[in-house]
């Protein structure tokens, strides 16, 4: 059994790190209830419509999480940005997100600069 990782939204140097230690780019699909996280070894979901919300997600707090010019609409305001969250992660090959405790918005650069991450979505 592997035992949930802890994530910290600023480490050394105020980097913000995934499970596995990249940056997240944040992705928020063609519908309004899907929210996950991509790096590149997983997709860490946190909601989805109609069936799935990881513990935290009802108490989080939005503020920090605000894109405002930073985000990528593909689909009306659905699209993505660069963010990162903090909570409990299980294993990346199920992208096992146990909960989440923050989301804060990143520099859309500051993603599109990181090679481990894969290409965004296309519109």
């Amino acid at each position: 059994m592997c035992a949930g990782r802890r994530l910290r939204t600023a480490g050394r140097g105020g980097r913000c790190r995934s499970p596995v230690g990249n940056p997240l780019r944040l992705v928020r699909q063609s519908d309004p209830g899907n929210f996950y996280l991509v790096d590149a070894d997983a997709n860490w979901w946190f909601a989805s419509q109609g069936s799935l919300e990881v513990g935290g997600w009802e108490e989080l707090d939005w503020s920090e999480a605000e894109f405002g010019d930073e985000w990528v609409a593909t689909n009306g305001y659905y699209g993505y940005g660069c963010a990162c969250a903090a909570g409990d992660y299980g294993r990346a090959a199920e992208g096992e997100v146990l909960s989440i405790a923050s989301l804060k918005a990143l520099p859309l650069a500051k993603c599109e600069a990181d090679p481990a991450l894969p290409p965004p979505p296309r519109d």
